[in-house]
């Protein structure tokens, strides 16, 4: 069957979320009509049997369900990104296009007094904005403004590099209080620019900053009507709900520049999406999941088997799928996932079961030794560990 297709996001996720709410109706309505012809017990014995079908499912499904969010949300915010954001081009009305931005920037937040550095901004102002979720005490926000005439590719990385550190200057004053979440440190760096080279087109799509934050370039043509970032929102971890900083920086860049609305009317140009086929459709989607998920766990099995017998009391080492780390005659599999921009940082996803010899829970003792463990071997190896969950107190 070849509809729908994975580009349709919202049809397939209601399909894939129909069984479980089709089930937790029909244990409400169900009882109802039986009442009328059966005992009590049996409407209630239906109403527990649909909840707990329900409940199997979406519990039984984890991993599938999770995959799918990030599959589909990933698609939709590739959607919204493109190879050049598109206005009509202004020509002669290109310094009222820019001092447009300037003033937009001017009013965005609380001017702040530029460190000195070799390419010196015409606008820096700082913003704090009102977290409405746990995961942030607060939104901290910095808009950095340059102008150039002709941008090459080397220009370009340096007004980067002193973008950074004006960003940084203020990030590292903001004030944090003990025993509250990190805030968001949420900067844009926008470019305006006569003309650019060819590379620096691919430059801006590409570098992000991630350090301490996130700091989203922008290089802008106003005159030719091109506007260069990437524009596709991060997806959070599975199963994590926290909004990535980066998402906060599209929409700054909105506001700035365009006013408002980011233009997306030239479809044709949006850049190509790895990894994912659009045009797949849903089934062979869930098709190609089983099959991949059976050759990875079989693929799995056989690397733990193989860890269990080489490493010893204490020992640690990284596979393919995981860093595995024995204590006594247990082994442990602790997941990570490795950063986009930078392989050497890897998210560890902590673990609470042992793999072998049997899948038992570990305690809360043996979870900290076993992360103390892969946290050393980790750092000695040059990687940079950090825990996508709340680090383990040693």
């Amino acid at each position: 069957m070849k509809f729908p297709k994975l580009e349709k996001t919202g049809l397939c996720q209601l399909l894939i979320y129909a069984p479980p709410f089709v089930l937790m109706i029909a244990a409400f309505i169900l009882p109802i009509f039986l009442s009328m012809y059966f005992s009590d017990i049996v409407g209630i014995l239906t109403l527990f049997a649909g909840l707990l079908l329900a409940l199997a499912y979406v519990f039984g499904l984890y991993g599938f369900l999770t995959t799918s969010d990030v599959v589909f949300s990933t698609i939709r915010g590739w959607k919204k990104d493109r190879t050049v954001f598109r206005t009509q081009p202004a020509g002669k009305d290109a310094e009222k296009i820019k001092n447009r931005i300037i003033k937009r920037f001017k009013r965005y937040g609380k001017a702040v007094k530029p460190v000195p550095t070799e390419n010196m901004p015409i606008c820096l102002v700082r913003r704090r904005g009102v977290s409405y979720t746990a995961f942030y005490s607060h939104i901290e926000r910095v808009a950095v403004l340059f102008s150039v005439g002709h941008l090459t590719a080397d220009m370009y990385k340096k007004i980067i590099d002193d973008a950074e550190e004006q960003i940084m200057e203020i990030f590292s004053s903001v004030k944090h209080k003990n025993g509250k979440p990190d805030p968001a440190k949420c900067a844009v760096a926008v470019i305006l620019a006569d003309s650019i080279d060819e590379e620096v087109k691919t430059l801006a799509r590409k570098e992000v900053k991630a350090v301490q934050g996130c700091i989203l370039p922008c290089v802008a043509v106003c005159g030719a009507g091109e506007y260069y970032f990437d524009g596709q929102n991060a997806v959070p971890f599975p199963g994590v709900s926290v909004k990535p900083q980066k998402n906060f920086c599209i929409p700054m860049i909105g506001k700035l520049v365009f006013s408002g609305k980011i233009p997306l009317e030239n479809e044709h140009e949006r850049p190509e999406l790895e990894g994912i086929d659009i045009n797949m459709s849903l089934w062979e989607y869930i098709a190609k999941y089983r099959a991949d998920k059976k050759k990875s766990d079989a693929e799995m099995v056989a690397e733990e088997k193989k860890m269990y017998a080489e490493l010893s009391d204490g020992g640690v080492k990284m596979g393919e799928y995981a860093v595995y780390c024995k204590l006594g005659e247990k082994l442990a599999a602790v997941a990570f996932i490795p950063e986009e921009e930078d392989t050497k940082i890897l998210y560890v996803l902590g673990v609470d079961k042992w793999s072998l010899p049997k899948k038992k829970r570990i305690s809360f003792g043996e979870m900290s030794s076993v992360h103390r463990l892969v946290k050393n071997y980790l750092s000695n190896e040059g990687y940079v560990c950090k825990f996508a969950f709340d680090e383990p107190e040693y």
